[in-house]
């Protein structure tokens, strides 16, 4: 145990008695020499450097700094001070040998205390499709103002095709349940918001699958850039497609395009030296019903199992389709909805191995490496 206060020890050196292991090292307990660390003898380095020893310290302050490390350059250092002032010539720094320090330094400025080696920032986290973040993403949906009924077409027109057009979704609910959901909500002129069924979706639709895939991919990569420890991730703006008429009629009549991202938490662990990640993954999809009026749409036909027909396909021009908004005969409206599941992985594993444990349904992916692990 040392008993001196600062600024009241053994030495004339102010800065020398606010450092207990300089304070110890005055009384050998114990004396400084090879092998050692710490501030003490970055202060014996900074002191040799400014008596004029410095060219025998090329290595210990290559930064600039003192590296506080008593090795073989410091010792070398100290037996030349050693030699010059008469001392017993051993190579460590104890009682005498501070001492003759502190008789030289005397007159000198206090040098400023030397700072601590700064801490290398981590390295930027660089991702082109997700980011540290929290909260949905905004969409630009194509609002139109209501603007003048068209004179092209009469009144009665419009309600002889209202109710042509209501018994239409009617009978396709059958075969396109969720697009005849939607036409009626269009005619129904609510307005209201519709939730959509994403995991059913995703389910249901092949080239939604696929997009899901390819964002939850992206996610993983992402995941394993961050450091240890939980984090809050999204994407960095939302992307848009659309399904595929021919393959996917139902939910291309009843969506078409839609914006998607992907939000989540992943806690990030480390066992034996290898990373551990469990991601709740969400993803999200988001579009507005209405109708350009710079395209158009062939509604499919209806037929019976025996094969009579009951509906046509018929061409419809968007444009007519969004003169009933016109006329406040409909209203469009939005439609979003979101998925979540739970997925883990190890450090080192390969894209396709995935462990999903989302509960009571797990997702099937099919896309490339996605396979989940039961």
């Amino acid at each position: 145990m040392v008993d001196f206060l600062p600024e009241t020890g053994p030495f004339a050196f102010p800065l020398f008695n606010r450092e207990p292991q300089l304070l110890a090292a005055a009384l050998n307990s114990p004396a400084l020499n090879r092998g050692m660390k710490g501030p003490g003898i970055a202060l014996v380095q900074t002191s040799l450097s400014i008596l004029g020893y410095q060219n025998l310290l090329p290595i210990t302050f290559g930064t600039g700094k003192p590296d506080g490390s008593y090795g073989k350059e410091t010792d070398k250092a100290v037996r030349a001070f050693q030699t010059d002032q008469l001392l017993r010539v051993d190579g460590d720094a104890g009682k005498y040998t501070l001492a003759a320090l502190d008789r030289c330094l005397s007159g000198w400025p206090t040098p400023k205390k030397p700072a601590p080696p700064k801490s290398i920032p981590p390295k930027p986290i660089k991702s082109t499709h997700y980011e540290i973040g929290t909260g949905d993403l905004k969409i630009k949906h194509d609002f139109r103002p209501l603007g003048a009924p068209s004179k092209a077409v009469t009144q009665e027109q419009m309600d002889e095709l209202h109710d042509y057009m209501v018994a239409f979704a009617l009978a396709s609910w059958v075969k396109m349940p969720l697009a005849s959901k939607h036409l009626r909500h269009y005619f129904g002129g609510s307005g209201r918001t519709v939730e959509l069924d994403v995991s059913a979706i995703v389910h249901g639709a092949g080239s939604a699958r696929g997009v899901y895939s390819r964002e939850l991919t992206q996610a993983r990569k992402f995941c394993e850039m961050l450091p240890v420890g939980k984090h809050s991730i999204r994407s960095r703006k939302p992307e848009s497609t659309s399904f595929e008429k021919e393959q996917e009629r139902n939910y291309f009549y009843a969506i078409g395009g839609y914006a998607y991202w992907g939000t989540g938490t992943v806690e990030i662990t480390e066992v034996a030296g290898k990373k551990n990640y469990d991601l709740e993954f969400r993803f999200v999809m988001k579009d507005y019903y209405n109708w350009n009026p710079n395209q158009g749409v062939d509604l499919p036909g209806v037929k019976f199992p025996s094969g009579r027909v009951l509906w046509p396909e018929i061409p419809v021009k968007d444009r007519l389709m969004d003169e009933f908004r016109r006329r406040g005969m409909a209203k469009e409206f939005h439609m979003k909805g979101s998925t979540t599941s739970k997925w883990s992985w190890t450090e080192g594993d390969p894209p396709g191995k995935f462990k999903d444990n989302s509960k009571p349904l797990p997702l099937v992916l099919d896309g490339p490496g996605m396979t989940p692990l039961h």
